[in-house]
């Protein structure tokens, strides 16, 4: 047991001091100039193995260059099943990218690529050492933590046994009721687990643990990786009321535990939402009860084999709610101290077990002696007994029966670019609590922001994301670069930029690694071009930033000859108002005689109009003559007609043909005889002018007087009144129907030719 944190905080601080160092190589290290980068997972990172022997390993990382899918390859280095190029995302987008695999048990070297089309492109990024396997956080006190100095702790031999070699600082926060603010847990580095390692977050020593982790590793021929938050010196009492953040007192020294309201259930509680949810975790394996044996009476109400359980049960529902997750706890039976052993603490350790699911035995280590200071476990031969001791109840039996918790996915970044000279914006995954944008690999404690979307410059970041219990995931590194935005392409011409023969002129982008997007639409790197005008490229980078070439004029024709003109319509513009649009042939190098130098103009006043095409294939062309023409006026007379009586219409102010609508024929004056109200429009083909009259068709009137002669050619003609009908004409030729609804009569002087149809209703006008 540990009476006074002095030593092992100066001892702390030195060790994060170098921890520090180490991080900052890797990080330059890893961003070198490749493609595809992997962020996650990190080297010697070991996820929980679940029930099937397999987990979910979770590649995300960044890439420089366009690709259209990411593939992993796995080496089994020791144990484990090596796994082939296997594509994990397809189609990635922003310059980022996440996907998983799942892993069989073992210890791997762990290879990425970005594959464009089937085609590898860029290196190949390594994460040397991979596993998949078990993870376990100690809990408890001194005999778990490691007494530190020369305690004959055992270094792991197996490579694949590992550990963060880091511990938090020591806060004093000797008052109740406030957040002691704590130091948060660095960003992991994962270390083999040697003689001399610290096992964050309070680990003092490799103590038993390297140890164990040979013999686990040996027997299911897996990686191991340990966490320890046990605390020196601490009893029941101070473990389940700091879950809390109650005071309680240390069983030694009449003084609040630590000095500190959070200690140590602080420990676990950073292990838990830091370490197991990054990479998940098996168990807590809790190491506790001398303090209690030697002063049952030192923390509250005297412990017996009741108090000790709920007490316990107590601390491991925190954990659970705090991790959001049913984990596993491993209890083994501990008291002795100084020839002391208590046989109630013993139950309750026994009946925490059917207290609580997922809670299992574990050693009973009084009686591993003799201990050199009658307490701790010191000295290897203690020690490897320790170990074996915990390895025979982490039995296969208890990884059968066991629930492991798998590690969440790492959190993913998204990224939008304004194209318009700004900074990226980068969001967050959406679905956490609260966010914490960092530099670098900096703690979230650190954050310079809380928000799911930040507008970033030059520098290298992460992103903490921490659900509501205060879990933990954590992003890929963002590496912004000093400008975000490719260069501005040029474009080269293979040869003149004038072709005067009809041929293709070829257009090169200079621009690489990005994505050319031309003018015409094409993404290719060259494009073939065969009509003059001004072509431009757009750049555009992974990230989705644009930037634009200046435009080249290229001038390609199928002859040297000088332009022509095309009129929208005919050469005249009437006088009632309108306009005609005059187009030069040539895209570009246009002058018109109006000074004008668009590739159209338009024109509503009469002269004659050309246009020159400076330089290549230039020239001028012929005139074209614009006249503004009187405009063409209609009239009817009469315009108002009974039905089956004739109009005659006549246009006026036309020195060509006129032609009218609705079938009325051509001329000047032509002769109409509609059969309802008809608008009639002429056009003068001469000017394409043009003017309408209006005629209205009376269907049925009182009375109705014919006394015209009627030469018809249509079908039938009929003549209608409501009342009667009077005739006194003649009728020459044609099928003519008399219609009244009174009367009809035939005054002297009504004739029908041979070889005409007359036919008189009286019914009614329809």
């Amino acid at each position: 047991m540990r009476p006074s944190p002095v030593r092992f905080i100066i001892f702390m601080k030195l060790r994060r001091f170098t921890f520090l160092l180490f991080v900052c190589s890797i990080a330059q290290k890893s961003f070198s100039q490749t493609n595809v980068v992997v962020g996650v997972p990190l080297e010697r990172t070991v996820l929980q193995r679940q029930s099937n022997d397999y987990a979910p390993v979770f590649v995300s990382g960044s890439y420089t260059l366009f690709i259209n899918s990411v593939e992993v390859q796995l080496t089994a280095l020791n144990g484990g099943i090596s796994v082939p190029w296997t594509s994990i995302v397809s189609n990635p987008t922003g310059g980022f990218f996440k996907g998983s695999i799942n892993v069989y048990k073992g210890w791997y070297k762990l290879e990425a690529r970005g594959m464009l089309n089937g085609v590898q492109v860029g290196n190949i990024h390594t994460v040397q050492k991979v596993g998949v396997g078990e993870v376990f956080i100690v809990a408890g006190q001194s005999n778990g933590q490691g007494v530190g100095g020369s305690d004959g702790s055992l270094a792991a031999v197996d490579d694949r046994v590992n550990t963060v070699d880091y511990t938090i600082p020591y806060v004093s926060c000797p008052g109740p009721n406030f957040n002691c603010g704590n130091p948060q847990l660095p960003f992991p580095s994962y270390s083999p687990l040697s003689f001399s390692a610290n096992l964050s977050p309070n680990g003092n020593s490799s103590w038993c643990w390297g140890k164990l982790g040979d013999l686990i590793s040996a027997r299911i021929n897996a990686p191991v990786v340990f966490f320890n938050a046990a605390a020196g010196g601490s009893g029941l009492y101070n473990w389940s009321k700091s879950a809390y953040n109650q005071l309680s007192n240390h069983y030694f020294f009449n003084s609040q535990f630590g000095n500190n309201v959070e200690i140590p259930y602080v420990y676990l509680n950073r292990s838990l939402k830091n370490y197991a949810s990054f990479l998940g975790a098996r168990a807590v394996l809790w190491h506790q009860g001398e303090s209690d044996a030697k002063f049952p009476n030192a923390g509250g109400s005297t412990i017996n084999r009741t108090v000790y359980r709920d007490e316990l049960k107590k601390i491991i529902d925190k954990s659970r709610a705090d991790y959001g997750r049913q984990i596993p706890w491993v209890v083994a039976k501990a008291t002795y101290f100084q020839g002391i052993t208590d046989a109630e603490i013993i139950n309750g350790q026994n009946d925490i077990r059917a207290a609580s699911s997922q809670v299992f035995e574990g050693p009973n280590t009084d009686g591993i002696q003799p201990r050199s200071d009658d307490v701790h476990l010191t000295g290897a031969a203690n020690l490897a007994a320790l170990a074996s001791a915990w390895d025979g109840w982490l039995s296969n039996s208890f990884f059968t029966a066991s629930t492991p918790q798998a590690a969440r996915e790492p959190l993913s970044v998204a990224v939008s670019c304004p194209n318009n000279g700004g900074n990226l914006t980068f969001t967050a995954q959406a679905g956490f609590t609260t966010y914490y944008w960092v530099n670098g690999n900096n703690s979230f404690e650190t954050s310079f922001s809380n928000a799911q979307a930040v507008t970033l410059g030059q520098g290298t970041y992460r992103v903490y994301g921490a659900d509501a219990n205060g879990n933990l995931s954590f992003s890929t590194p963002i590496v912004v670069p000093a400008s975000p935005y490719p260069a501005k392409p040029v474009i080269s011409p293979a040869g003149p930029i004038t072709n005067c023969s009809g041929g293709t002129v070829t257009l090169t982008s200079n621009s690489s690694n990005v994505i050319n997007v031309w003018s015409t639409g094409s993404n290719a790197q060259s494009i073939g071009v065969t009509t003059s005008g001004n072509y431009t490229v757009t750049s555009q980078n992974v990230f989705g930033c644009n930037t634009t070439s200046d435009p080249v004029a290229v001038t390609a024709s199928s002859s040297s000859g000088p332009p022509t003109i095309t009129p929208s319509g005919t050469n005249y513009i009437c006088q009632s108002g309108g306009s005609l649009t005059l187009t030069s042939s040539s895209p570009t190098g246009n002058i018109w005689s109006t000074g004008q130098t668009t590739q159209s103009i338009v024109v509503s006043s009469t002269g004659n109009y050309s246009v020159t095409v400076s330089g290549g294939c230039g020239g001028t062309s012929a005139s074209t003559t614009v006249i503004v023409s009187s405009a063409i006026t209609a009239s009817a007379s009469p315009s108002s007609i009974v039905y089956g009586q004739t109009t005659t219409l006549t246009a006026s102010n036309c020195s060509g043909t006129v032609s009218w609508n609705n079938s009325a024929g051509s001329g000047s004056s032509v002769v109409v005889q509609p059969t309802a109200n008809t608008t009639y429009l002429a056009t003068c083909a001469s000017t394409g002018c043009s003017g309408s009259v209006a005629v209205a068709v009376n269907q049925c009137p009182p009375t109705h007087s014919i006394t015209s002669t009627i030469d018809s050619t249509s079908p039938t003609t009929e003549f209608r009144a409501a009342s009667t009908v009077v005739a006194t004409n003649s009728i020459n030729s044609g099928n003519i129907i008399y219609r009244a609804g009174a009367s009809v009569t035939l005054n002297p002087g009504f004739r029908v030719e041979p070889g005409t149809v007359f036919k008189a209703y009286v019914q009614g006008c329809p």
